[in-house]
């Protein structure tokens, strides 16, 4: 049965599978491949549990110690007097979903190592970096390093605008003078929370549902703009917050009921810029198009590209057309229109749109009711008197900016907030940054805030103005800090009137965003686990040299889960993929995702690994084959098993090529079948695939299961691409449905082994490159 995967991700669901799993007990060994055919290139038994300090990066005098709170630790010591500092640390990279203003807290436990010079300090940091690793700034707590025993130690701050990435440092900064500091540190763990709920309710990033074309739907990053060159365009970019994910926009018109068209055509072009192109990426924009019913269920859809990196050279600065076309069921009523920007991965890159069309077949007609991404009312719950202008090109976060121009005479936007109580406390947020070619001569005032406080009458209870200056030029900074940020209600104020005046001048402008006003105290959002690769400083990890650990919430397939680093754990010669209620990022569920992406690839092959897989409600776990240069399909699945169904693992291949929107379930272009068996997840079972250039055998427990490459039509479609191993456990997704009641929690994949080799048979002419 064709495993159900959607090719576009989250709204548009992009591409392939899912899971794996492993465990102790005394299998039966399967024989193993003997004849001159096969060469043995990988074997991991997931019996050395790695380097203590797997994943860190360390430097100075830094090393694993015995002496830890609760097993190994790290040991820092740095010795005071030298020039330059002769600091020692740790270094790791923060996941989980961080965002710009999340308040994210690093904690550890560490103790004194020894007698420690008066003014040695235990450094912790959060350092964040923009993603061309530009840094953006660095959140730090000093701690002396006296008395001794065991104590928290704790770093605390928010993230500022334009970080991609943090990683939290740990490092002793030695005297001045003369002796040795040192410390020893176990058991690190981190979290973050959202800032207080903004009571301007998301009008001060500048951001609305339409991205500023009235009529459409957005989702991610995209934005309607006024392009210099070339007129009004939708503009998408990446990269968003996953892999497999994208942003766009899309539009759902009725089909026409009089005439009722047996077929629609749709159309648009499509740009990537020099500057800014995905020439070099794996992303893609795509055009789509679904036929509905009445109740929003696709019927039928049909997709096209109007350039693929993965399939040819991009016309890079040059605009691209693609049509598309699809039969009209009898039930639909409706049609969506889908312009997307498509990032298997998550690289960079942007495109616009433009010229957006959709028609019956026979009759040009644009049923799109606003196809040149023309704006409605300005931005909502703003009164704006003067030149202002969205911008994307530096935004602080999201996809805009606002862009106040200076003019002789004043600009003002004004917005309100109603339902206060006096006595309450707030707080006002927000950032401005001065272009360069802008910046002016003097440190003068570029922005006045002006705060009125008025009863339910409407009267002025109170009002104050507030000059904000320029900071650095092309660098965001606050527009108010200290005592100008804060809000106290008077007696009888029930509503805050909020204005912005731009500077009365004759040239230049100010960018703004991601103002808000916040009930100090008020509700934050709950703390949310970070994960932390290795935390206790006691290895398990899987080997870097051979695995890949993703850090990502996937939305491909309708997956529910965030794999998290820390979910993939070696132990007593078995790595364990455990599934929990843990929310991570913005997801309930975290579990773990490894692959031999950039490690090892082959083209032709063996694997075997032994496994348990999970059979719990809502769990999917899978091993699998994708291709090495990021294309698909072909997709290969050794084996997948949905919790529902726990008695039977599937195997399957999926081939291309695809056309017209289809996926190869839709196409009959798989070849599936199932292994049923009592119980997969107590006993270790066998999974085997050998792929050759005439056929492709599945095997359990050493029994062949399926074959593909019987006729010669079969052997055609066989791939002839390097491929790499991925081991995984979804929860939830299209397949398997969500977690029920009875899902058992932590549900865990165990793997006791992994073992690949690479064919050394004769190749069809030109097959070359066969293992890396």
């Amino acid at each position: 049965m064709p495993t159900p995967r959607l090719l576009v991700p989250a709204i548009l669901c992009l591409a392939t599978g899912t899971a794996h799993a492993a465990s102790p007990t005394t299998p039966t060994t399967p024989a193993t491949p003997t004849d001159d055919r096969w060469t043995l290139v990988f074997e991991d038994d997931f019996n050395d549990p790695g380097k203590p300090l797997a994943d860190w990066l360390t430097f100075g005098d830094a090393g694993s110690s015995d002496a830890g709170e609760r097993g190994r630790g790290l040991r820092l010591h740095a010795a005071g007097g030298q020039n330059p500092p002769a600091y020692s640390g740790a270094v790791l990279p923060l996941g989980g979903g961080i965002k710009v203003d999340d308040i994210v807290t690093a904690r550890v436990r560490w103790r004194p190592d020894g007698a420690a010079p008066a003014d040695a300090r235990l450094a912790l940091k959060l350092e964040c970096r923009d993603r061309d690793g530009n840094d953006t700034g660095t959140i730090e707590h000093l701690l002396p390093i006296e008395g001794d025993g065991w104590r928290e130690g704790a770093v605390e701050g928010s993230i500022p605008g334009g970080t991609a990435t943090v990683q939290l440092a740990i490092v002793v900064v030695p005297s001045a003078g003369g002796g040795t500091a040192g410390v020893v540190v176990d058991d690190v763990s981190a979290d973050r929370r959202g800032a207080p709920v903004d009571l301007l309710l998301g009008r001060g990033t500048w951001e609305t549902n339409d991205a500023g074309a009235e009529g459409w739907s957005a989702f991610n990053n995209v934005i309607a703009i006024d392009h210099p060159v070339h007129g009004r365009v939708l503009k998408t970019w990446g990269p968003f917050n996953e892999p497999y994910g994208g942003s766009g926009a899309t539009m759902t018109v009725p089909i026409p009921t009089a005439d009722r068209p047996a077929r629609i055509e749709a159309s648009v072009e499509a740009l990537t810029a020099p500057d800014d192109s995905i020439a070099t990426t794996d992303n893609f924009p795509i055009l789509r198009i679904e036929c509905l019913d009445a109740e929003g269920r696709p019927l039928a859809h049909a997709e096209g590209r109007p350039f693929d990196p993965g399939a040819a050279e991009v016309p890079v600065g040059r605009w691209t057309p693609s049509t598309i076309g699809l039969d009209v069921p009898a039930a639909a009523t409706q049609v969506k229109y889908i312009l997307a920007f498509i990032q298997p991965t998550t690289q960079g890159g942007s495109v616009i749109f433009r010229n957006p069309t959709l028609n019956a077949a026979g009759d040009s007609t644009n049923l799109l009711m606003n196809a040149g991404f023309a704006g409605g009312d300005g931005l909502p719950g703003w009164t704006v008197e003067g030149s202002v202008l969205r911008d994307d090109r530096s935004p602080r976060t999201g996809a805009a900016a606002l862009r106040v121009f200076a003019r002789p005479e004043r600009v003002t936007l004004r917005s309100e907030i109603g339902g206060l109580l006096p006595g309450e406390s707030l707080r006002l947020d927000g950032h401005m940054l001065i272009p360069s070619a802008n910046a002016p001569a003097s440190n003068r005032p570029l922005l006045e805030v002006e705060l009125v406080q008025r009863d339910r009458q409407g009267a002025e209870v109170d009002r104050r103005t507030i000059a904000a200056t320029a900071g650095a030029a092309d660098e965001w900074t606050p527009i108010v800090t200290g005592d100008d940020a804060a809000i106290v209600m008077r007696d009888g104020a029930t509503t805050l009137e909020l204005a912005l005046h731009g500077p009365a001048d004759s040239r230049g402008s100010v960018l703004v965003d991601d103002l808000a006003v916040r009930r100090l105290g008020g509700e934050v959002t709950r703390p949310v686990a970070i994960p932390v690769r290795n935390p206790g400083f006691e290895g398990g990890r899987p080997d870097d040299a051979w695995w890949h650990v993703d850090d990502g919430a996937w939305s491909k397939n309708g997956e529910l889960q965030y794999y998290a680093p820390d979910r993939a754990v070696v132990a007593n010669g078995v790595l364990r993929i455990t599934a929990d209620r843990r929310p991570v990022g913005d997801r309930q569920y975290s579990s773990a995702h490894i692959t031999t992406a950039g490690r090892k690839r082959l083209m032709y092959g063996r694997w075997e690994i032994r496994a348990k897989l999970p059979s719990s409600q809502g769990m999917w776990p899978a091993i699998w084959l994708l291709p090495a240069d990021g294309s698909w399909p072909p997709e290969i699945d050794i084996i997948e098993l949905v919790g529902k169904e726990p008695d039977r693992v599937h195997h399957s291949f999926h081939w291309g090529p695809l056309r017209d929107g289809l996926l190869p379930w839709d196409l009959g272009q798989t070849s599936t079948t199932e292994t049923r068996k009592r119980d997969y997840s107590d006993t270790w079972h066998d999974f085997g695939l050998e792929w050759t250039p005439d056929e492709i055998v599945w095997t359990v427990d050493g029994k062949v299961a399926h074959r593909f490459g019987r006729t010669p039509e079969q052997r055609e479609k066989i791939p002839d691409v390097p491929m790499y191993l991925i081991m995984n456990l979804a929860v939830g997704g299209f397949w398997p449905g969500p977690p029920g009641d009875d899902t058992i929690w932590p549900s865990t994949m165990e793997i006791d082994r992994v073992r690949v080799w690479s064919w050394e048979g004769d190749s069809r002419a030109g097959r070359t490159d066969r293992s890396r």
